[in-house]
Formats: structure tokens, sequence, C-alpha cells
């Protein structure tokens, strides 16, 4: 099943986000299979392929007895940030807008640097079509989040670069 196919199960918001309200529940060698899909995840950049949910770093816990089987990623701010915690927060912020919209939550913590996300469909206890297709969903807002965040610090390190640069010149320029 390609990724188009995969959302054209779910109908789509005014927004295109899935909206996935009837989900239907797959085998674990299916969720592997759509997982390792190089289809599902737009890579952000022009020329870049697409990318599976595997290769983004989604994983799979097949569950036990007393755990439905999931997908979950973990997304990782550098700490060295004092932005680090309010990165993640904005991120769970950007997330939770499209998973209201989808009908489709998942169990999310954050904290200084890091959000973990976790999806799994009660209703069918185990992963669905939902799932996946909210996952690829969450990780092309991923990769667009990242890039203007990449190209904020960028532009402020470049204007704190040139304030100190006129600090300096106009140091070396006041008479003594």
């Amino acid at each position: 099943m390609a990724s188009s196919e995969l959302v054209s199960v779910c109908k789509k918001s005014a927004e295109g986000v899935p909206s996935c309200a009837n989900a239907v529940i797959m085998d674990l060698e299916e969720v592997r299979k759509q997982m390792g899909k190089a289809d599902l995840v737009e890579s952000g950049e022009e020329g870049l392929p697409s990318k599976s949910l595997s290769e983004c770093g989604w994983s799979l816990n097949e569950g036990s007895a007393d755990v439905d089987p999931l997908i979950s990623r973990r997304y990782d701010w550098p700490k060295r940030r004092r932005t680090s915690y309010l990165s993640a927060w904005k991120f769970v912020d950007l997330i939770a807008e499209m998973c209201e919209v989808a009908g489709h939550h998942p169990d999310v913590t954050f904290g200084w640097g890091y959000v973990s996300i976790v999806l799994t469909t009660h209703d069918v206890k185990g992963v669905s079509i939902s799932d996946i297709v909210l996952a690829a969903r969450i990780e092309e807002a991923y990769v667009k989040y990242k890039k203007a965040e990449d190209a904020a610090i960028a532009a402020k390190k470049a204007e704190d670069a040139a304030v100190a640069a006129k600090a300096e010149g106009d140091a070396a320029n006041t008479p003594k």
C-alpha cells in the first residue's frame, strides 16, 4: 500500500490533515512493512528522496500481554541551548493542533531538550493505519519545524556577530 493509498484510507480535513475516525488494525508484519516504505515522509529538501518512518527513527514495540503494540519516536534538541525546553514545548504545541484536527491523539511527553511520542489505537488495541499516517505527518512537521528553527538560530547568530563587530568598530574609533 503506497503512502497515497494510506492517506486515502482516512478522510482529509479542510487543512489536509487525515481524520482517522475509522481505524483499521494492521498485523505486526504489515506495520513493519509500512514503516519501511521509502515514500512515507517527505524530506523537506528539494532533490532529496523521501524517507521511511524507520529511517526517521520511529520504532515498533510489539507489545505484550499487558501492553498493546505501538510505534514511538523520540526527538532531541541540543541541551546546550537555553531554548531547548521551549523548542520542545513549541513542537508539542504544533503537533497537538494537527492531532486534534485528525481526531487521533498520541501519548506525548516532553522536557528539557526532548519530545517522546507514542502512537497506538486503543479502540483496536494495536497499531492502525491511522497511527502510520499520523506518524508520517508528525515527522514531516518536525522536518519543517527544525528547518525553520535552525534558520532562526543562524539569523540570530549573524545578528549578534554584526552587533559585536559594530561595537568593536565603535570602540576602536572612540578617542581615548
